[in-house]
C-alpha cells in the first residue's frame, strides 16, 4: 500500500507539476517530444497482485515491465487538448501524456534518485493498458465464445462515449474478481511508451512516472 499522503491529490499536486516540469517539452529530462499536461487528475487506483506494472497496447510486439510493491496505488493521469478551437468545439481531443505511481509521500520523492529510463522504447498505438501482469493476460485475450477481449470492449466504450472528447476519457476496469486486479485504459496520441523510476538511497522504489512520446 502506498503511504496515505501519497492519496490526496491537493497534497499531490505540486510534485506532479515538477514531474512535468521534468519530463515533459522542455524539459531537461524529456524523452523525445512529450505534450506537456493541461490538467492532472487522480484517475484511481491500480491494484497489483503480482508485483509488476506495465503500460502497452496489446499485441504490440515488445514491452517494459517494472517491479513494484504489491498493493494499491494511486494512479495520477496528465491529460492535454489537441485541435482546439472556439469555432469548432466538436474537433477538440483530450490525449494522455504522463501518467504518475506514487508509492511515498510528495517530499521522500522529491529527494529520490531518477534512473535514465529505457535503453530502447515501446511502441505504442491510439490507446495503452495500466496494468500488472497478470491482468495483462486478462486484459488482450478474446472471451471464451469470441468476444471481444477487455481491451477491446474499454477501447470501444471510450469511442462511444465520444471518441475522445472528454477530460475524463480513460477506463478503469477490475480484470479479475478474485483479487480486485484492474486495468486502465488510456487514449495516447504518441509513438512510444517511456518510464522512469525514482529510488531512495537504499534502492526503494518511491515513484513510476509513464510517458506518451514521440521522436
Amino acid at each position: 500500500m502506498s503511504e496515505p499522503g501519497a492519496f490526496d491529490p491537493r497534497a499531490m499536486a505540486p510534485l506532479l507539476w515538477r514531474l512535468a516540469d521534468r519530463f515533459t517539452r522542455g524539459g531537461e529530462d524529456c524523452p523525445g517530444f512529450v505534450a506537456r499536461p493541461d490538467w492532472f487528475d487522480h484517475a484511481g487506483n491500480l491494484v497489483v497482485v503480482d508485483g509488476t506494472v506495465r503500460w502497452n497496447t496489446p499485441g504490440v510486439q515488445g514491452g517494459f515491465c517494472h517491479s513494484v510493491p504489491v498493493g494499491t496505488h494511486p494512479v495520477y493521469v496528465g491529460t492535454y487538448t489537441f485541435g482546439q478551437d472556439d469555432w469548432k468545439p466538436d474537433e477538440i481531443r483530450y490525449f494522455t501524456s504522463v501518467l504518475v505511481i506514487p508509492f511515498a509521500g510528495p517530499a521522500r520523492i522529491d529527494a529520490a534518485q531518477w534512473d535514465e529510463g529505457y535503453d530502447d522504447h515501446q511502441e505504442l498505438e491510439d490507446y495503452a493498458v495500466l496494468c500488472d501482469d497478470r491482468a495483462d493476460g486478462k486484459v488482450e485475450h478474446p472471451g471464451p465464445a469470441g468476444e471481444p477481449s477487455l481491451f477491446e470492449q474499454a477501447r470501444d466504450r471510450i469511442r462511444a462515449d465520444g471518441p475522445r472528447y472528454r477530460r475524463h476519457n480513460w477506463v478503469d476496469q477490475v480484470v479479475d474478481p478474485a483479487t480486485g486486479a484492474n486495468a486502465m485504459i488510456f487514449p495516447a496520441d504518441a509513438e512510444a511508451v517511456y518510464g522512469i523510476e525514482a529510488e531512495d538511497e537504499n534502492g526503494e522504489l518511491l515513484c513510476l512516472v509513464f510517458t506518451a512520446c514521440s521522436f
